[in-house]
């Protein structure tokens, strides 16, 4: 899960991107979610220069309200896997809030920094989604800007090669690492949604898959 936003506070900014790539037993499926949304307020200078979103295509996207229940859909009981997931999170919680619905947590399995397993390697700097690449030797080519979708399938790539080949971290560490996957952390939150969990209030809807 990856998203770009109109700035750095959830309080006062909103979603302007959203994207995601399925991961199914070690391996990256193919099917994704993604979509621009229209943020119904101006974008901050900071926040251009790092996706280059502009106000004027924004305007001509849904509101996030509209895609809401699609993203659900596809998150619905996954575990979430995210860098610096809680910058994340606390943007898509609040757009959520504003939709009618819980917070994301509540409709999946668990979730996953891997801003967390760097730190468990020792290092005290907060690390990027490119070192955290460049670390696992994930190709990301010459991109100037950031986007959902793209860091996205980064993100995936890293997770998937760190699945593989890092040696399994011991869990007397506070933080939880990247390989908390699949159950291997004891303190990995089970969380399963209910049938009403699934409905947003004052409105009807049907959850099914084909």
């Amino acid at each position: 899960l990856d998203t770009e936003t109109t700035g750095l506070s959830p309080r006062y900014h909103r979603l302007a991107e959203v994207g995601c790539v399925e991961i199914a037993c070690g391996r990256i499926t193919g099917n994704y979610f993604h979509a621009y949304i229209n943020p119904r307020q101006r974008m901050t200078r900071g926040a251009q220069a790092v996706h280059g979103l502009r106000d004027e295509f924004l305007a001509t996207q849904p509101a996030f309200s509209a895609i809401a229940q699609r993203l659900l859909f596809f998150l619905c009981q996954s575990t979430l896997v995210g860098h610096n997931l809680s910058f994340d999170l606390n943007f898509l919680d609040a757009g959520l809030a504003t939709a009618g619905f819980m917070p994301a947590a509540r409709y999946c399995h668990g979730v996953i920094d891997t801003m967390c397993h760097l730190a468990q390697r020792g290092s005290r700097r907060r690390f990027s989604l490119d070192a955290c690449c460049d670390m696992l030797g994930v190709r990301r080519g010459d991109r100037a800007r950031h986007g959902a979708l793209v860091d996205a399938v980064l993100l995936a790539e890293a997770f998937v090669v760190a699945k593989r080949t890092r040696p399994k971290i011991g869990y007397n560490c506070a933080t939880m690492s990247l390989h908390c996957c699949l159950g291997l952390h004891p303190g990995l939150p089970e969380v399963q949604p209910g049938a009403d969990d699934l409905i947003a209030p004052r409105r009807s809807c049907t959850w099914h898959k084909d």
